[in-house]
């Protein structure tokens, strides 16, 4: 099984059924480099209805106001939501897999701060009422340094089967 991670023009491809010396970013079907993906005509769409189980996974959206978040905190943990509140990510499914969030990072400042879920966090495949899912962070939650409202912020979800979706901003 291939499942693909798209966000930003960018593909990053995982074979959920073989091993691989790279854990979680394989070649994409048919050969090719994972870096040089630029190539757009081929999508991930090409590759969703073909297999069963694959996952497509985006950070759609970002409300991070830096006065939600400050280096003092010692929250280091999200929640997941149907609906968003306060400082959230919204992740969305266009393929048939499901999977679990393990993880956020959020690099500020060149600082990576990583943020784990304190329950279950579910994105559902197409048809699921967990298609959407949002990450929401608790006010105050801890990113060192402080961030500044319009700094830039790059982060990472990272999936239970090893799938990393990359994601970039900048503070609101």
């Amino acid at each position: 099984m291939i499942a693909a991670a798209a966000i930003s023009g960018a593909l990053i491809y995982h074979n959920l059924g073989a091993a691989s010396s790279s854990p979680g970013v394989d070649s994409p079907p048919g050969g090719g480099d994972v870096d040089a993906l630029s190539d757009l005509n081929s999508t991930s769409s090409d590759y969703t209805a073909a297999v069963a189980g694959q996952l497509m996974v985006t950070v759609a959206d970002a409300a991070l106001p830096a006065g939600g978040f400050t280096s003092n905190s010692t929250a280091t943990t999200f929640t997941c939501a149907s609906t968003p509140s306060g400082a959230y990510l919204t992740l969305t499914n266009g393929g048939t897999g499901n999977a679990s969030v393990s993880y956020v990072s959020i690099t500020s400042a060149g600082v990576v701060s990583e943020f784990t879920p304190s329950s279950p966090c579910d994105v559902g495949g197409l048809g699921s009422g967990s298609t959407t899912t949002f990450v929401i962070f608790p006010a105050g939650s801890q990113v060192v340094p402080t961030p500044v409202s319009g700094q830039d912020y790059t982060g990472v979800v990272g999936l239970s089967d090893g799938v990393s979706v990359p994601f970039s901003g900048a503070w609101q």
